[in-house]
């Protein structure tokens, strides 16, 4: 049975009762946002259906947010709703620093590097055109330590805010801070991801070109000497002229396939196992060797990036069977789990002493150093095991997220 207080008024139990309807509230505001931030398109888009929404559910109307520029360092208007005519009319009144911009990039916790009630410094000494808007709530867009940005809410009576209010405030400036910065972190990955692929390419082309042209010309400058010297005997000098063509012969398939390979799509609209058969078929076809693959779809789900690198690793794996190994069958696996993922290639070639370096381009020297440059993007980890006359085994182990646990 609920008590009463001492002077017979309300129930105790109605303190608590309005608390749970407003925390209840609270997460349904941040479900919301949430919601609103993952359905968006672009950056610029999450923001404005996270200002809408931030307006809307605390009862306000106008807002807007900046943004620090990763190049710049300076703050750039993203998106606004409902200015007050004294801001809409004059846009030179929104560019450049201001009282709340200037204190969270100081990090000054009395000022917008917090989440405080301030006097907007734009309206300040206005009359006419601010609709009786002179105070702004700045909420601190953060993605851990880094300084994102400031989202202003704006509203005639603001007052001193409430514990539980500035903590629902932080809790969507964090919320918004990792929206912004996810798009941020998945750019610099891909551009991670590509000068890796440019440096891949050279490699191979160097593989593929530089040292066979060296053998061509020392064939032919053998020949041309030969038939200079003494053309009574060109059979020495033909044989050069031979090997000089079929070395000629091999650099252009290997520059073929290179470009086969840049051409064709990762992994197109298919699974990785399903990818990663059609790659074997393949290396089957033009290499002559036998490769064999098992796998099963991840439980866990792999983001583009993720799939990309991991058929890439395999692609690699294989050019390297196929250049150096001597082998004459490979076997592929992807093993999943619920928390990592596994891919290994194994082939029954020469091998080789692991951290002995090579003498040229071989399968300690480039290629797996590609591999584990690779591996290491996607936070995993690669291991080889070789031994003369024993094959090699390359792993890679890659974290994933979401899996069954």
């Amino acid at each position: 049975m609920a008590g009463h207080s001492a002077d017979g008024g309300a129930p105790w139990v109605e303190p608590e009762r309005e608390r749970l309807l407003r925390r209840n509230r609270e997460l349904s505001v941040l479900n919301t946002i949430a919601e609103g931030l993952n359905r968006a398109v672009d950056l610029r888009e999450a923001l404005h259906t996270a200002l809408v929404l931030v307006t809307d559910l605390l009862g306000l109307r106008t807002g807007w947010v900046w943004l620090v520029d990763e190049q710049t360092a300076e703050p750039e208007l993203i998106t606004a709703q409902h200015l007050p005519p004294a801001l809409r009319d004059d846009p030179s009144r929104m560019r450049g620093m201001c009282y709340c911009l200037r204190t969270f990039l100081r990090g000054d916790l009395s000022g917008a590097a917090n989440v405080n009630v301030v006097e907007c410094s734009r309206l300040q000494g206005l009359i006419a055109g601010t609709e009786g808007l002179h105070f702004h709530a700045s909420i601190p867009i953060y993605a851990g330590p880094h300084r994102l940005g400031v989202m202003n809410l704006a509203a005639v009576d603001w007052r001193e805010l409430a514990p539980d209010e500035l903590q629902l405030l932080s809790t969507i400036g964090y919320q918004i801070g990792i929206a912004v910065e996810r798009p941020r972190l998945h750019a610099r990955a891909a551009e991670a991801a590509a000068a890796e692929e440019r440096l891949r390419l050279a490699r191979d082309l160097h593989d593929a070109l530089a040292q066979s042209i060296a053998a061509i010309g020392l064939h032919l400058e053998t020949a041309d000497a030969l038939l200079e010297g003494a053309p009574q005997c060109p059979r020495v000098a033909h044989e050069k002229v031979r090997a000089a063509l079929r070395l000629t012969r091999a650099s252009l398939q290997e520059v073929r396939a290179i470009v086969h390979n840049l051409r064709s799509p990762a992994l197109g609209s298919r699974p990785l196992p399903e990818a990663l058969r059609a790659l074997a078929t393949e290396y089957a076809r033009t290499y002559g060797l036998s490769v064999e693959v098992r796998g099963t779809a991840p439980t866990a789900r792999l983001t583009p990036m993720q799939e990309s690198q991991l058929f890439r690793l395999a692609q690699e794996a294989l050019t390297n069977v196929a250049k150096h190994a001597a082998a004459h069958r490979v076997w592929v696996r992807l093993t999943p789990g619920p928390h990592r993922i596994t891919l290994s290639v194994r082939d029954d070639g020469r091998g080789f002493i692991v951290g002995r370096p090579a003498a040229g381009p071989a399968p300690g020297g480039y290629g797996l150093k590609s591999m584990t440059d690779r591996v290491r993007l996607l936070g995993g980890v690669l291991r080889v095991r070789s031994q003369p006359g024993r094959g090699t085994t390359v792993t890679a182990t890659v974290p994933v997220e979401g899996g069954e646990s």
